[in-house]
């Protein structure tokens, strides 16, 4: 195909539009399947419509781990963030199994197959348990998280504990505090993924509330007095926050809140999803966990259910749905008691599987038969190829000449796994093949070029075209 013309600025026009409705290449949502300190925990990827569930990422594969937990991951990013804890120190004077040793529980970052960490090395410490734990990555490639270290006398038990909200580039360098107000009062949080400069946390000082906050704690606004909400998680433009509230049955409708799950942003506050069984205080915590946005319009979170935890999944529209429901949709069925499926992150990118290493670059091309019916088969006809799996989005012209612009084409679009093909028919109007018709009536030259633009799972694109003359 000519580059004049798909480089035209009718054409730029008409991609982005049709690109704008392909399908995604690869949006998933993590989560962990296991407790944090059961063996064997690890990290699960799935569609974001909870079909093709597969293991990320196990423990052996992250020596000396035991276990996997806590992923984060960014809107857009196919970049991971999660912890790893090791038992490879734990005891080692005879205390008991809370002195793990210092950093038994440490941050690691995957990316293209590949895993590092960025905490110390596990190390054995004599009545010492420390981690870094809870990750939440930040938009500008730092990770927010908590430096955790508890004492513990010679009988194994615990005598002081100490906490610093930190954060750290995930490229390596050292760590800075990320500062609360008040200090040390925290108890979840989570990065703006739209501003890389604030924070929601939950502050668990009088009265307790959510708050956003920068780094050094000099720009710190309440969103909201909320009394018992936690696991905060952002929208991915960063408008909204929504939050699972653990309001206990005493305490139902304080300050107009009860259990469930909330949303909060442009100066409203809705509850999402009421709680069927809340919490009561000592006895069982809030039926709802970990909300994480999926998209603008979807969210994410976790349900335990007779001691049972999966993940479902709510639209953003929802105003005090009720759970079960008809607009909630369950994710995950494998969870149990012993290993609960929770802390779901989403991202729109497809995760490297550990060790797939290099990623072949993209690359499409476009086919179609020379002598196309166009008249007959109402339309062009193209075929579309890529080498690695990828979401197209495919558009024709048919162009007369003497005739200043073209006849567009309607769209098509797919998605494609590595090395297949997908036959794509690409309608004109009745109007539109009139023209053809009366132009071929008339011996007049009529040209037609499809084109189609891919992406890859990593946002990367391509295009290309062909063309042929068309002839009655």
């Amino acid at each position: 195909m000519g580059r004049r013309s798909w480089c035209g600025s009718v054409t730029i026009a008409v991609w982005v539009g049709v690109l704008a409705v392909a399908p995604s290449a690869g949006a998933e949502i993590v989560y962990a399947k296991g407790f944090a300190d059961t063996a064997g925990a690890k990290l699960v990827a799935m569609n974001d419509d909870g079909s093709g569930a597969h293991a990320l990422l196990t423990a052996a594969q992250v020596p000396p781990n035991d276990r996997l937990a806590y992923p984060s991951l960014q809107p857009n990013s196919p970049t991971l963030a999660f912890e790893g804890f090791t038992d490879k120190f734990a005891s080692v004077n005879g205390e008991n199994s809370g002195d793990d040793g210092a950093n038994y529980g440490g941050l690691y970052v995957m990316s293209g197959g590949a895993v590092r960490r960025l905490s110390s090395p596990p190390a054995p410490a004599a009545m010492v348990g420390s981690e870094d734990t809870s990750p939440s990555l930040t938009a500008d490639g730092r990770v927010v998280y908590e430096h955790l270290v508890v004492t513990f006398d010679s009988g194994g038990n615990p005598t002081g504990s100490a906490q610093q909200l930190l954060v750290r580039p995930i490229s390596g360098g050292a760590p800075s505090t990320w500062s609360t107000s008040p200090a040390g009062s925290f108890l979840t949080w989570s990065a703006d993924p739209a501003d890389a400069s604030l924070l929601a946390y939950f502050n668990e000082a009088s009265p307790p509330e959510l708050q956003v906050g920068n780094q050094n704690a000099s720009s710190t606004n309440a969103v909201v007095a909320q009394p018992a909400g936690t696991d905060p998680a952002w929208s991915p433009d960063g408008s909204y926050i929504v939050d699972a509230d653990w309001t206990t049955g005493a305490d139902a409708g304080t300050d107009g809140f009860s259990a469930g799950l909330w949303l909060l942003g442009h100066n409203a506050t809705t509850e999402l999803l009421v709680d069927p069984n809340p919490p009561v205080f000592s006895t069982h915590a809030g039926t709802f966990a970990n909300p994480v946005f999926v998209g603008s319009g979807e969210i994410a979170f976790a349900a335990t259910v007779n001691n049972v935890t999966n993940i479902y999944e709510i639209p953003m529209s929802c105003n005090r749905c009720t759970f079960p429901g008809p607009q909630v949709h369950q994710l995950t069925t494998d969870g149990t008691a012993s290993s609960p499926d929770w802390y779901p992150a989403w991202t729109s990118r497809k995760i490297a599987a550990f060790g797939q290493g290099h990623t072949p670059k993209l690359h499409v091309s476009v086919t179609a038969p020379a002598r196309q019916k166009v008249l007959l088969q109402k339309g062009l006809v193209e075929s579309v190829t890529c080498n690695v799996a990828c979401a197209f989005a495919a558009v024709g012209e048919v162009r007369i000449r003497g005739m200043r612009q073209p006849l567009l084409t309607k769209s098509g679009t797919g998605k494609l796994a590595a090395n297949h093909t997908l036959r794509v028919r690409l309608p004109l109007s009745t109007s539109q093949l009139g023209k053809v018709a009366r132009a071929l009536k008339h011996h007049t030259k009529v040209t037609a070029e499809l084109g189609a633009v891919a992406q890859d799972a990593s946002g990367k694109r391509q295009q290309a075209s062909t063309s042929f003359r068309v002839r009655h």
